[in-house]
């Protein structure tokens, strides 16, 4: 956990404006019939740790930061969903990430981001078929939006195909699950 802590200082210390948080709250992770590891958010913005304010909405590039802790042995890759209510669907997919090393503990915009980015995972397609990260997009002074994000620890190395749905996703890792983790964010409506 002090890596995790040292490297995360790290990154943010090289981005200029951020501030490390002065308390990183553990996940209430949801039991794993083959084993349990927790996921978290980091820095989250808002008072509420599962909170992500509006500035990690809509517009927003690269993904959720998220950190987790050691996975069970044999883990070699890792994947992430993040599913929530959109319209009409409760279980829409804003994104999959897949492909992220065993040895990886953290993910930040920093590393799958806008701009040049730093991939360390390969993105599948979101809801709409498209492979790339989709912000939940509350509507101004609206209802915040609650997501589920799922961290997957896999017995697969990282070389899954690019741009997989979520059915040919789950069916290609189906039997390679170590644990999962999952937490429930919100994300903020904009105020004005």
């Amino acid at each position: 956990m002090r890596r995790l802590i040292i490297v995360f200082a790290f990154m943010l210390a090289s981005c200029g404006e951020a501030t490390v948080p002065s308390t990183i709250v553990p996940a209430q992770p949801t039991a794993s019939p083959l084993a349990a590891f927790q996921v978290q958010l980091l820095h989250p913005q808002t008072q509420d740790p599962s909170f992500l304010a509006a500035t990690m909405s809509c517009t927003s590039f690269g993904g959720v930061p998220l950190g987790w802790n050691e996975p069970p042995a044999g883990t070699q890759s890792f994947a992430i969903s993040l599913q929530g209510k959109r319209d009409d669907k409760d279980d829409f997919l804003y994104w999959l990430f897949y492909n992220i090393k065993g040895d990886q503990r953290l993910i930040d915009n920093a590393n799958v981001g806008d701009g040049p980015p730093i991939f360390f995972g390969t993105l599948g397609k979101n809801g709409l078929g498209t492979s790339n990260y989709m912000a939940p997009c509350p509507k101004v002074g609206g209802e915040p939006i609650p997501v589920t994000v799922t961290l997957y620890a896999l017995a697969l190395e990282p070389k899954l195909k690019e741009s997989l749905s979520f059915s040919d996703f789950e069916a290609t890792i189906k039997d390679h699950i170590l644990a999962t983790a999952e937490r429930t964010i919100v994300f903020v409506p904009p105020q004005q």
